[in-house]
């Protein structure tokens, strides 16, 4: 994605939350490095996330695609250092390698590490397939 395309979804992102990012709410724009195959992960991301609600919401080149908006997402805090992100996309549009369309659910979880701000993403398919969907980046505090 190019730069003048993320800042327009950043754009999107923001007045699509209806308002500024309230007090308490963390914003995270994060750059990844895609390893792996396919176009089921993004190289940028933001999310907002509000530590003391256990909210969050979630934008990148995928969510724009199906949904248009951000989406709430679920968030928890496996431990002190780093929280968890999660949600799925269903109705994926796929072809396999017999040439049959198909329709998947694909699984996210998105970790950042709150000390030093390191992030990875996978990527998990609702069905026996072989995949290594992963990414792994730093975001930056907005």
């Amino acid at each position: 994605m190019t730069s003048s395309k993320f800042l327009a979804l950043s754009t999107l992102f923001l007045a699509a939350l209806g308002q500024s990012v309230a007090a308490g709410a963390v914003e995270y724009h994060c750059d990844y490095k895609l390893h792996g195959r396919g176009g089921f992960l993004s190289e940028k991301a933001i999310f907002v996330v509000d530590a003391d609600k256990r909210t969050a919401k979630a934008l990148d080149r995928v969510i724009s695609s199906f949904y248009k908006k951000p989406i709430e997402v679920k968030y928890s805090r496996p431990s002190q250092k780093r929280m968890q992100l999660d949600w799925t996309v269903s109705d994926f549009p796929v072809t396999s390698s017999s040439n049959q369309r198909l329709e998947i659910a694909v699984k996210y979880k998105v970790t950042i590490n709150v000390t030093d701000n390191s992030s990875k993403v996978r990527a998990r398919f609702d069905r026996d397939a072989r995949n290594n969907l992963s990414a792994s980046g730093r975001c930056t505090i907005k």
